[in-house]
């Protein structure tokens, strides 16, 4: 490995630590048994558990779920300040999803070739997080073939570590 190609490992790394740090979720909260019971119930009995495998121009590549995963559970979040995801309300509209790569992950790795197929998932748990100023809500999801298809492409099974999930509504913290 001559010098320059040492130089551009050790900058991507310590671009990945700090993004990792920065995009790390802290576990905050369980909800509410009956609130959790129901909104998880819906999940695991009345919703899809398949998506379709995604890329936007930018590179972000995710599985585009339901968007009823929002519309139906949202409604059942009693939680003051929360709102439903820009992923929902924005004009690029990408709608309830499961995140597999960051833009700069996907650059790193080139084309994805399973983009368009179907991928399965199974709702584990309705948590809320916090993120730098931002709390979320979430539905964690067990995704095995997701784990496989990052490895398969050299990364970490999970995107920073942190469980597969769809957010289910957000607020800013002041």
């Amino acid at each position: 490995m001559n010098s320059m190609q040492v130089m551009r490992s050790f900058f991507l790394f310590v671009f990945l630590l700090l993004a990792s740090e920065v995009n790390c979720y802290q576990i905050q909260t369980r909800f509410p048994s009956t609130v959790e019971e129901r909104a998880l119930s819906i999940a695991q009995h009345e919703l899809p558990h398949t998506g379709t495998l995604t890329q936007i121009g930018d590179g972000y590549v995710y599985v585009k779920v339901s968007n009823d995963y929002v519309h139906r559970l949202f409604p059942l979040i009693e939680q003051p300040g929360f709102d439903k995801p820009s992923s929902i309300t924005r004009q690029t509209k990408v709608g309830a999803h499961i995140s597999v790569f960051y833009e700069n992950e996907a650059k790193q790795i080139g084309p994805i070739s399973e983009v368009g197929k179907t991928f399965y998932f199974k709702p584990k748990d309705i948590r809320t997080v916090r993120n730098g100023n931002k709390e979320y809500i979430i539905l964690e999801v067990e995704a095995p073939q997701l784990e496989k298809l990052r490895s398969h492409y050299g990364l970490s099974p999970k995107l920073f570590n942190h469980e597969f999930h769809i957010t289910l509504a957000a607020r800013t913290i002041h």
